[in-house]
């Protein structure tokens, strides 16, 4: 149960009620293998045939058993005491339940009778029930006036039921019966191919309008590059340009949750699991893909990549490449702030420093470091590491360069953990070398990028929520698989989804499971390769062994890769980039907004969804990054199965952040407060600076 930190003190305890309703009501509902009755049955025109309630409704019922109890609460004052009881009075009048309420309907009352006597009320409740649920003319003077200021009131503001609170799920209408796996699959299928005819269309139309331009000038679009859940904050004029990755390639049987546990997906305006599953039944990939499809061509879209550039003339353009497409690429110059929510950053290479993971920012550290010579040869060697593009010939050289130069190895400065991070890419580029196909990270599982029968002996590096997912993924896929998993203790939150017991309890001995699945708690370091007598690779690590290696120890603290042209133009032109985190007026985190500032141009770009949840830790400082970690556990509470980066909390995430567009008309406003991390014109480490 969540409560908004600005409640009164006073209305705490109805919220609670009204919660605990809920949250009933989910339990009984999900017990018998009922999805929620989406419909009120207050309001439903025949409650006489169905007596079940909705989730709002169980809340209203819990909110009557709370106001009869506070009514006769011993200490409270005679003031709320009769607030209590005018508020009940007034529930029943708006659920119809009086004879002369609106909507009342004498054929479908034994319905309510059934719920009265039941266990849904308390007896209190009950009680007063009797008491004030006859009609006007029968009640007290008092309880009679105090019923018709309440109805002239209504009538004056009609709406939501006063003091209700609003954090109940807002369920969609009936959609009939649950379609078969094969009849959902084929309306995944036919939602892609009428996004594949919408993005044909937008491509040709933006050839069309480019046509039309002068020489050098270019359509401008307000565009947002990726997709996912996100999609639900998308603006109905913005060219989304989306490669269709993720869920529409992976190749795992739903995503771990239940659709109970994504009960409030319907807020967001995606859908609807209900419509597809029983509440205990992990929500089909089709699923996603049909609500993304649908999402995605309610504005112009494009399937297909986008390049971010900035040119001479100081214009932020975007060259995007249409999958499939013959007729080259399509450029066009990005109107106001690109949204950019292309997903989770890239997972962590082992070994790597956890401080400075990837190639280019341990590159840059080691150059600094050189520079720091002052002599020509030093000048020249930093300023050609600083320009060296991101593959395994250039980890090489950078790390002979650092033992040339004589770079401190020492793990507790910045030089020595940027050759920690060269060496085990080295040691990692290595290894891909000499074992093609058998060295992996977990996205290379997830996008089905790799050959499930290489080997009958895989071993995973990492115990969280993408090892366990592709652990799942390769036995599936490879019958005679048999998966060790091995890192650090296993987040709280798995034991909470739909898959992770489920996996254990079908394949690990120790859960009862046929044997297939093996888990240990060990810390890992960078691969360890060998080879066997018979000369197959055998990868190592903390003493178990496999033919294939996966590595899903986490993800690096970056920006999305997309925006790094824009940081390297920002940087050479001795600018700095700010960074700040965007929420709503209610305290919601809609993503953080990057500002690039050189003396001739300012430009920014906002970040959301999962790509949001792990800031660049050379903006941002850890206490933003702790701010956004517990932000992320009020979103998505690990008791309820769901993470902060998952597709329920990024697809309400987007919801708001759309909302709050709306609201403002225009991009939601920054903390006006934060510190932030800047990053130098001149590429050294930067410090904290408050703005």
């Amino acid at each position: 149960m969540q409560l908004a930190q600005d409640m009164r003190a006073d209305d705490v305890g109805m919220s609670l009620a009204y919660e605990a309703g809920e949250l009933f009501q989910v339990r009984e509902d999900t017990a018998a293998g009922l999805s929620a009755r989406r419909d009120s049955f207050f309001h439903s025109l025949d409650r006489s045939r169905d007596a079940r309630l909705s989730l709002d409704d169980a809340g209203r019922i819990g909110e009557l058993n709370w106001l009869a109890h506070i009514s006769h609460l011993p200490d409270a004052s005679p003031e709320l005491r009769r607030a209590a009881r005018d508020g009940f009075s007034n529930r029943l009048d708006a659920l119809a339940l009086r004879e002369d309420s609106p909507g009342w309907n004498r054929a479908s009352f034994p319905g309510w009778e059934r719920i009265a006597n039941g266990h849904a009320l308390s007896a209190r409740a009950h009680a007063m029930y009797r008491e004030l649920g006859g009609p006007l003319r029968t009640l007290p003077e008092r309880d009679a006036a105090a019923l018709r200021a309440f109805r002239e009131g209504r009538e004056q503001t009609p709406g939501r039921l006063p003091g209700s609170p609003t954090s109940s799920a807002v369920l969609l209408d009936p959609t009939g019966s649950r379609p078969g796996k094969r009849d959902l699959a084929e309306l995944a299928r036919r939602s892609g191919e009428v996004r594949s005819g919408r993005s044909d269309q937008t491509v040709e139309a933006l050839r069309r309008n480019a046509a039309s331009l002068p020489e050098g000038s270019y359509p401008r679009v307000s565009l947002m590059i990726g997709g996912g859940a996100a999609l639900a904050g998308r603006s109905p004029d913005q060219l989304v340009v989306d490669g269709r990755g993720r869920w529409h390639v992976d190749p795992i049987m739903g995503i771990v949750q239940s659709a109970e546990q994504v009960r409030h997906l319907p807020k967001s305006g995606l859908g609807d699991p209900a419509a597809f599953v029983g509440p205990n039944d992990r929500v089909p990939l089709d699923a996603i893909r049909l609500w993304e499809n649908e999402a995605a061509v309610k504005g112009p879209v494009i399937d297909g990549h986008a390049a971010l550039s900035v040119d001479d003339r100081g214009r932020l353009l975007a060259t995007i490449a249409p999958t499939g497409d013959r007729d080259g690429p399509v450029t066009v110059e990005v109107k106001g702030a690109p949204v950019v929510a292309t997903g989770v950053p890239p997972e962590i290479i082992p070994g790597a420093s956890r401080d400075l993971p990837t190639f280019p920012e341990s590159a840059r550290i080691v150059a600094d470091e050189i520079s720091r010579g002052g002599d020509r040869e030093s000048l020249a060697a930093a300023e050609r590491l600083r320009r060296l593009p991101d593959t395994p010939g250039s980890v090489r050289e950078v790390l002979d360069a650092a033992e040339r130069f004589g770079v401190d190895p020492d793990p507790d400065g910045d030089p020595g953990q940027a050759v920690q991070t060269l060496k085990a890419l080295d040691t990692w580029n290595r290894a891909a070398q000499a074992a093609p196909g058998r060295l992996l990270i977990g996205d290379d599982v997830g996008d089905g990028d790799y050959d499930p029968s290489v080997t009958d002996e895989w071993l995973i590096g990492g115990a969280g929520g993408a090892a366990i997912a592709n652990a799942e993924i390769i036995l599936e896929a490879n019958p005679n698989a048999r998966v060790t998993m091995v890192g650090g203790r296993a987040p709280w939150v798995l034991s909470n989804d739909a898959q992770y017991l489920e996996l254990r309890q079908k394949h690990d001995r120790e859960h009862g499971g046929d044997g297939r699945l093996s888990v240990h708690d060990a810390r890992l370091g960078a691969v360890e390769m060998s080879h066997a007598p018979d000369g197959s690779p055998r990868f190592h690590a903390a003493g178990h062994t496999g033919g294939a290696y996966v590595a899903c120890l986490g993800r690096v603290s970056r920006a999305p890769k997309v925006l790094d042209p824009v940081q390297d133009w920002c940087r050479e032109n001795g600018g700095e980039v700010a960074g700040r985190l965007v929420t709503n007026d209610t305290g919601q985190y809609l993503g953080y907004e990057l500002e690039y500032r050189t003396e001739e141009r300012e430009m920014k770009a906002l970040v959301t969804g999962a790509s949001s949840r792990m800031l660049p830790t050379d903006v941002f400082s850890p206490a933003q990054q702790r701010e956004v970690n517990l932000m992320g556990e009020v979103e998505a509470p690990a008791e309820s199965g769901n993470v902060a980066a998952g597709f329920m909390a990024t697809a309400i995430q987007g919801a708001n952040l759309k909302q709050s567009r709306h609201q403002a008309d225009g991009p939601p406003q920054p903390d006006p407060s934060p510190s932030a991390r800047r990053v130098p014109g001149n590429g050294k480490r930067p410090s904290i600076e408050r703005e």
